[in-house]
């Protein structure tokens, strides 16, 4: 698990924040 790149761990990082964004409702947005 130590031997992925630091991109790779960055790739991690946004896609965290991605989710973290869709759980969050937006405005004029559908979750589904």
């Amino acid at each position: 698990m130590n031997k992925q790149s630091p991109a790779s761990q960055q790739t991690i990082a946004w896609r965290t924040k991605q989710e973290i964004k869709e759980l969050k409702p937006t405005p004029g947005q559908c979750p589904r």
